[in-house]
């Protein structure tokens, strides 16, 4: 019988190699499995979390622990915003000063430009009689509130940092402005009693926003609360 004979290599090098070769895949492994895992549980925790914020009755219960919204009275003279005879309307409290107010706006008018049941109504709030706040609220509510008014308020917060003396002259009042005094009363009474602290706060046909809801999701829900359970909202 014929006896073959392998030469195999005496040095360490090609051993070791090898060993590397076959030991490579169980080390992408061990790092790779807990990372793969912590993939999955985030996966499956979001997936947890689209369905709790889509549950009507969990919504319906954060809702039902915000203070609720008084009615917003003429005399507050808010700014409206879209299609008045809309189904739902959204109330924004904001300040003309204020960052997160601005931002909050023109998210509000994306929202109304692909949409034709939500208006807007912009409650101000007010730094006295004759605070800067004031001044803008007061000048915007002495504008034509079929277009003008709407237009100053979204070229005011189009600018990062408005100048009240360009904007007033580009919008030149058409009438006197309300009374002050009036107005700042009117909207300080009733914000302390709607328990606003911030802005901008937002409010669904009169419902608080949960901070843990966008406003779209927030308007999704509302929708479906109305059409289906209307006895409660």
């Amino acid at each position: 019988a014929a006896t073959y004979y392998t030469n195999l290599p005496n040095t360490w090098q090609p051993y070791t190699l090898v060993a590397g070769l076959l030991l490579v895949p169980a080390l992408v492994w061990i790092v790779l499995k807990p990372l793969l895992i912590s993939h999955k549980q985030g996966q499956q925790h979001h997936e947890q979390l689209i369905k709790l914020r889509r549950d009507p009755d969990l919504f319906l219960a954060l809702v039902r622990q915000q203070a609720p919204m008084l009615s917003v009275t003429p005399d507050m003279r808010p700014v409206w915003l879209g299609n008045p005879d809309a189904a739902h309307t959204i109330t924004m409290v904001t300040n003309p000063y204020c960052s997160p107010c601005a931002r909050k706006h023109k998210e509000l008018k994306a929202l109304l430009s692909n949409t034709d049941d939500v208006n807007v109504q912009v409650v101000f709030s007010f730094d006295g009689p004759t605070g800067r706040k004031t001044q803008v609220a007061l000048h915007l509510m002495a504008l034509p509130q079929n277009g003008p008014a709407q237009t100053a308020l979204a070229e005011w917060y189009s600018r990062e940092a408005p100048d009240y003396a360009r904007w007033a002259a580009a919008y030149p009042l058409a009438g006197a402005a309300p009374n002050a005094e009036l107005v700042v009363y009117a909207n300080q009474e009733w914000s302390e009693q709607t328990n606003i602290d911030a802005t901008p706060t937002l409010f669904i046909d009169g419902l608080r926003v949960p901070p843990q809801y966008t406003l779209p999701d927030a308007l999704r829900m509302i929708r479906y609360m109305a059409s289906t359970q209307p006895q409660t909202i």
